[in-house]
């Protein structure tokens, strides 16, 4: 029996039925940069995370990051390897990651804002266990400025 020649056409493979899973991934970590370091870190997600489908939040705090990812599960989780190999990061924690069926934060290349320890701490809380009023609180804060206390749980 011969072997097919080179030449033959070979079947395509089955596409890879992740490639079209949107999921959110919510991590915090300690900032070991300067200002600089910072400005950099958003004008590089500004610029990348479009030609990845990746969107999402950046907030700080007293040299603390959380950042909500939204995007291809395959392009989020090439990034998040990428930012917990990143020497500016320190004390990385994933808090959630989960399949979601639209983005909460799909305008956005990378927002970014700051928040005092209070709201930090209700953030972390909130997006951890995936409440939706956190999500509309961040978008609220980020693009109108103002600051809405979420519902005890």
């Amino acid at each position: 029996m011969q072997a097919a020649p080179a030449s033959a056409a070979q079947p395509s493979a089955a596409p890879d039925p992740l490639s079209n899973t949107l999921i959110r991934v919510v991590y915090r970590s300690r900032c070991l940069t300067d200002n600089q370091g910072e400005r950099d870190i958003l004008e590089s997600s500004r610029r990348n995370n479009p030609e990845h489908g990746i969107t999402g939040v950046l907030v700080s705090h007293g040299g603390w990051f959380m950042q909500v990812l939204e995007g291809p599960v395959l392009q989020v989780n090439n990034l998040m390897a990428k930012i917990r190999n990143d020497s500016r990061n320190g004390e990385f924690l994933l808090l959630r990651a989960n399949a979601i069926m639209e983005r909460d934060f799909g305008q956005w290349a990378m927002a970014s804002t700051q928040v005092d320890a209070e709201q930090f701490m209700q953030l972390l809380d909130a997006l951890m266990y995936d409440t939706k009023p956190s999500a509309q609180m961040l978008q609220d804060f980020v693009m109108e400025g103002r600051w809405r206390d979420l519902p005890a749980r």
